[in-house]
């Protein structure tokens, strides 16, 4: 009788212990996954975050269709879209220094509504025709000019 009580006292202690094993189990693998959760919830925001910086700082080197690329990737992350508009109006910008009025004129054209590019395009038509008539091309200085209007 003795030995009945102490196999079922023993009995009920194995299963106490099997019982605290399997909950402390639960409790770490829960934990396990909840971070593995986070850590990729984290990990995935910070690789847009990085690359949306990468393209700032892409942009900021001069390299405007490497920094487009990028923000175009990111969709809709942040202000993306914006930032691409952005870019574009640099690049025109960078075609203006380095005497690309053409494709000044076309990126400006291009962002229409973006900022001053409605008056810009102008800016780009009479650099362009100047352009034009030092290398005796005057039928297209005249059309630029005329394009131009009152700039």
């Amino acid at each position: 009788m003795k030995q009945r009580e102490t196999n079922r006292n023993l009995t009920r202690e194995h299963k106490r212990k099997n019982e605290i094993v399997l909950k402390a189990s639960i409790a770490a693998i829960s934990v396990l996954v909840v971070t593995i959760i986070v850590l990729f919830v984290f990990f995935v925001a910070d690789i847009r975050y990085f690359d949306y910086q990468d393209a700032i700082e892409l942009r900021e080197n001069g390299a405007f269709n490497e920094a487009i690329t990028i923000f175009e990737q990111l969709g809709d992350y942040r202000d993306s879209s914006e930032q691409i508009k952005e870019t574009n109006y640099l690049k025109a910008f960078w075609y203006m220094e380095n005497h690309q009025y053409d494709a000044a004129a076309f990126m400006f054209d291009v962002l229409d509504d973006y900022k001053d590019c409605a008056s810009r395009i102008n800016w780009a038509y009479y650099r362009w025709a100047h352009q034009l008539v030092e290398q005796n091309e005057f039928d297209g200085a005249i059309n630029l000019f005329t394009l131009a209007g009152d700039y």
